[in-house]
């Protein structure tokens, strides 16, 4: 009888053990699940506007007076841009344009214009970096970045009177630059087509404007290329 309660007591004892618990599975927070959405949509966006064009006219004043003895400071230029967005917030603005105008030599001796023409050619690049501000029907942006003014002027070299040559002289300018804009949508929409028909190959068209400043870094001998700068462009999203 005594075996019989032992037996029993034991088999009670055992039964009233706690079960061991299981390993817990890792379960994200709630304020992570709000963050990865935020991740995934912003990533979403990025993807859905795509690398696009901007052809823009573009007018600049430059600071060097002395060019202006020989050519026009305040000119028209054609650019265009690469837009790539990398953030909701955040663009890459690739910029390049060319100009080229036709001069003629300083006569130092006489302090007027000489009989020699003159050709200036310059290519201004930037890649700046862009703040946006999304807006009604478009975007606010503030950019800022490295600025190279490359240039090239071809024009008389005299070597004695009865011998006149003439004489390259190229450089590239190294500055920064600083601009604020807006670029507004259209109300262009394109065809959609159901696949397998192929899609629409411009998605959106957007009008930009901007004001900006290309600074000259340091006093370096030879020309000055800062300038304001101003352009009115297209922006063609693919």
């Amino acid at each position: 009888m005594n075996a019989l309660s032992l037996i029993s007591t034991l088999s009670f004892a055992q039964a009233q053990e706690a079960p061991q618990e299981s390993p817990q599975e890792t379960v994200p927070t709630a304020a992570a699940v709000p963050k990865l959405g935020r991740v995934q949509a912003a990533q979403a966006q990025v993807a859905s506007e795509g690398v696009s064009l901007v052809f823009r006219g573009l007018g600049e004043s430059w600071d060097d007076p002395n060019l202006e003895l020989c050519y026009k400071t305040q000119l028209l230029m054609g650019g265009v841009g690469i837009l790539v967005p990398l953030h909701p917030r955040l663009m890459l603005d690739l910029g390049v344009g060319y100009s080229r105008q036709s001069g003629t030599s300083w006569a130092e001796g006489a302090n007027k214009p000489g009989p020699e023409t003159t050709v200036f050619q310059m290519i201004p690049f930037s890649a700046l970096g862009e703040f946006r501000q999304p807006i009604p029907s478009g975007e606010f942006f503030v950019g800022a970045g490295p600025s190279f003014a490359t240039f090239q002027e071809d024009h008389p070299s005299f070597t004695d009177d009865a011998d006149r040559t003439r004489s390259k002289t190229s450089g590239v300018k190294v500055g920064g630059e600083v601009r604020i804009g807006l670029r507004v949508e259209t109300r262009y929409q394109p065809q959609v087509l159901l696949p397998p028909a192929p899609q629409p190959l411009v998605q959106g068209i957007a009008l930009e404007i901007y004001a900006g400043r290309r600074l000259q870094r340091g006093s370096t001998p030879g020309f000055d290329l800062g300038a304001n700068r101003v352009s009115v462009g297209v922006q063609v999203m693919f």
